[in-house]
Protein backbone atom coordinates (compact mmCIF):
# COMPACT_ATOMS: atom_id res chain seq x y z
CA UNK A 1 0.00 0.00 0.00
CA UNK A 2 1.31 3.44 -0.93
CA UNK A 3 1.87 5.99 1.78
CA UNK A 4 0.31 9.40 1.27
CA UNK A 5 1.97 12.68 2.14
CA UNK A 6 -0.30 15.73 2.35
CA UNK A 7 1.21 19.21 2.39
CA UNK A 8 -0.15 22.73 2.06
CA UNK A 9 0.37 24.75 -1.09
CA UNK A 10 3.26 27.23 -0.99
CA UNK A 11 5.49 25.44 1.52
CA UNK A 12 8.94 23.93 1.01
CA UNK A 13 8.73 20.13 0.92
CA UNK A 14 11.63 17.66 1.02
CA UNK A 15 11.60 13.89 0.86
CA UNK A 16 14.55 11.54 1.18
CA UNK A 17 15.41 8.33 -0.61
CA UNK A 18 18.26 6.40 1.01
CA UNK A 19 19.96 3.01 1.01
CA UNK A 20 21.26 1.46 4.24
CA UNK A 21 23.49 -1.07 2.46
CA UNK A 22 24.38 -2.07 -1.06
CA UNK A 23 27.21 -2.26 -3.54
CA UNK A 24 28.34 1.09 -4.89
CA UNK A 25 28.02 2.90 -7.16
CA UNK A 26 24.31 3.51 -6.64
CA UNK A 27 22.19 5.26 -9.26
CA UNK A 28 19.07 7.16 -8.13
CA UNK A 29 16.15 8.09 -10.37
CA UNK A 30 12.92 9.91 -9.46
CA UNK A 31 9.63 9.41 -11.32
CA UNK A 32 6.36 11.31 -11.14
CA UNK A 33 3.31 9.39 -12.36
CA UNK A 34 5.68 6.95 -14.09
CA UNK A 35 7.66 9.59 -15.99
CA UNK A 36 11.25 10.67 -15.17
CA UNK A 37 11.56 13.97 -13.31
CA UNK A 38 13.85 16.64 -14.70
CA UNK A 39 16.89 17.08 -12.50
CA UNK A 40 16.45 20.77 -11.86
CA UNK A 41 13.58 23.08 -12.61
CA UNK A 42 12.34 26.41 -11.30
CA UNK A 43 10.49 24.80 -8.39
CA UNK A 44 12.19 21.41 -8.02
CA UNK A 45 15.71 20.27 -7.14
CA UNK A 46 17.18 16.80 -6.82
CA UNK A 47 20.30 16.57 -4.65
CA UNK A 48 22.05 13.19 -4.72
CA UNK A 49 25.12 11.83 -2.94
CA UNK A 50 26.57 8.32 -2.94
CA UNK A 51 23.87 6.86 -0.64
CA UNK A 52 20.95 9.36 -0.56
CA UNK A 53 18.83 11.43 -2.90
CA UNK A 54 16.69 14.39 -1.80
CA UNK A 55 13.69 15.59 -3.76
CA UNK A 56 13.17 19.27 -2.85
CA UNK A 57 10.20 21.45 -3.81
CA UNK A 58 10.93 25.11 -3.09
CA UNK A 59 7.32 26.29 -3.25
CA UNK A 60 4.99 23.37 -3.77
CA UNK A 61 1.79 23.87 -5.79
CA UNK A 62 -1.21 21.83 -6.89
CA UNK A 63 0.52 20.69 -10.09
CA UNK A 64 3.08 18.87 -7.93
CA UNK A 65 0.44 16.41 -6.65
CA UNK A 66 1.06 12.92 -7.96
CA UNK A 67 2.54 9.47 -7.49
CA UNK A 68 6.31 9.67 -6.87
CA UNK A 69 8.81 6.82 -7.07
CA UNK A 70 12.48 6.68 -6.14
CA UNK A 71 14.38 3.95 -7.98
CA UNK A 72 17.83 2.85 -6.82
CA UNK A 73 19.95 0.59 -9.05
CA UNK A 74 23.42 -0.92 -8.77
CA UNK A 75 25.30 -3.80 -10.34
CA UNK A 76 23.28 -6.31 -8.30
CA UNK A 77 19.77 -5.08 -9.13
CA UNK A 78 17.19 -2.45 -8.31
CA UNK A 79 14.78 -1.39 -5.58
CA UNK A 80 12.10 1.26 -5.46
CA UNK A 81 9.81 3.08 -3.05
CA UNK A 82 6.69 5.01 -4.04
CA UNK A 83 4.37 7.44 -2.32
CA UNK A 84 1.44 9.69 -3.18
CA UNK A 85 1.94 13.42 -2.72
CA UNK A 86 -1.22 15.45 -2.26
CA UNK A 87 -0.95 19.24 -2.24
CA UNK A 88 -3.75 20.78 -0.23
CA UNK A 89 -5.03 24.07 -1.64
CA UNK A 90 -6.87 26.33 0.80
CA UNK A 91 -10.52 26.95 0.16
CA UNK A 92 -11.43 30.23 -1.47
CA UNK A 93 -14.55 31.69 -2.97
CA UNK A 94 -14.88 31.89 -6.74
CA UNK A 95 -18.44 33.17 -6.53
CA UNK A 96 -20.31 34.01 -3.34
CA UNK A 97 -24.10 33.87 -3.33
CA UNK A 98 -25.87 37.24 -3.36
CA UNK A 99 -29.17 38.54 -2.06
CA UNK A 100 -31.96 38.11 -4.59
CA UNK A 101 -35.40 39.61 -4.99
CA UNK A 102 -37.85 37.40 -6.87
CA UNK A 103 -41.45 37.98 -7.87
CA UNK A 104 -43.99 35.60 -6.41
CA UNK A 105 -44.40 32.65 -8.79
CA UNK A 106 -41.11 33.26 -10.63
CA UNK A 107 -37.96 31.12 -10.58
CA UNK A 108 -34.60 32.14 -9.17
CA UNK A 109 -31.16 30.50 -9.23
CA UNK A 110 -28.36 31.24 -6.77
CA UNK A 111 -24.82 30.11 -7.61
CA UNK A 112 -22.12 29.30 -5.07
CA UNK A 113 -18.60 28.37 -6.25
CA UNK A 114 -15.46 27.62 -4.26
CA UNK A 115 -12.16 25.96 -5.07
CA UNK A 116 -9.59 24.04 -3.09
CA UNK A 117 -7.93 20.64 -2.81
CA UNK A 118 -9.48 18.37 -1.86
CA UNK A 119 -12.38 19.66 -3.95
CA UNK A 120 -15.10 21.23 -1.81
CA UNK A 121 -18.65 20.00 -1.50
CA UNK A 122 -21.38 22.66 -1.57
CA UNK A 123 -24.21 22.49 0.96
CA UNK A 124 -27.19 24.77 1.38
CA UNK A 125 -29.14 25.78 4.49
CA UNK A 126 -32.28 27.75 5.18
CA UNK A 127 -32.91 28.82 8.78
CA UNK A 128 -30.41 26.27 10.19
CA UNK A 129 -31.93 23.37 8.21
CA UNK A 130 -29.89 21.68 5.47
CA UNK A 131 -31.61 21.59 2.10
CA UNK A 132 -31.60 18.48 -0.13
CA UNK A 133 -29.45 20.16 -2.78
CA UNK A 134 -26.02 18.81 -3.73
CA UNK A 135 -25.00 21.16 -6.52
CA UNK A 136 -23.42 24.59 -6.86
CA UNK A 137 -26.79 26.06 -7.89
CA UNK A 138 -29.76 26.50 -5.60
CA UNK A 139 -32.96 26.60 -7.69
CA UNK A 140 -36.22 27.96 -6.35
CA UNK A 141 -39.04 27.13 -8.75
CA UNK A 142 -42.25 29.16 -8.64
CA UNK A 143 -41.20 31.08 -5.54
CA UNK A 144 -43.81 31.42 -2.83
CA UNK A 145 -43.83 33.31 0.45
CA UNK A 146 -42.42 30.27 2.29
CA UNK A 147 -39.24 30.58 0.16
CA UNK A 148 -38.61 34.08 1.57
CA UNK A 149 -35.82 34.11 4.17
CA UNK A 150 -32.17 33.83 5.06
CA UNK A 151 -30.10 31.13 3.39
CA UNK A 152 -26.51 29.98 3.67
CA UNK A 153 -24.05 28.38 1.25
CA UNK A 154 -21.32 26.24 2.83
CA UNK A 155 -18.22 25.02 0.97
CA UNK A 156 -16.40 22.25 2.83
CA UNK A 157 -13.58 19.93 1.77
CA UNK A 158 -12.98 18.24 5.12
CA UNK A 159 -9.42 19.58 5.27
CA UNK A 160 -9.84 23.34 5.79
CA UNK A 161 -12.20 25.41 7.82
CA UNK A 162 -15.43 25.48 5.85
CA UNK A 163 -16.39 28.67 4.00
CA UNK A 164 -19.84 30.03 4.71
CA UNK A 165 -21.81 32.88 3.15
CA UNK A 166 -25.29 34.00 4.15
CA UNK A 167 -27.71 35.66 1.75
CA UNK A 168 -31.38 36.50 1.55
CA UNK A 169 -34.09 35.59 -0.91
CA UNK A 170 -36.92 38.12 -0.78
CA UNK A 171 -40.17 37.04 -2.41
CA UNK A 172 -42.32 40.03 -3.38
CA UNK A 173 -45.82 40.29 -4.78
CA UNK A 174 -49.33 39.55 -3.66
CA UNK A 175 -50.58 36.07 -3.12
CA UNK A 176 -53.91 35.34 -4.75
CA UNK A 177 -56.75 34.72 -2.32
CA UNK A 178 -58.32 31.36 -2.74
CA UNK A 179 -62.07 31.27 -3.23
CA UNK A 180 -63.89 28.91 -0.93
Amino acid sequence: MLTTQTVGEGVTYTTLCSVSKGAKPLHFQWLKDGMPLQRDSENLRIETSSIISNLIFEKINRADSGNYTCIVTNSLGRDSKSFVLTVKVSLKWLQKPKDEIVLLGNDVEIECLAEGLPLPQIKWKKAQTYLPVSSKILKVVKANLEDDGEYECIADNGADNALSEKFRISVVGKQKKSAL
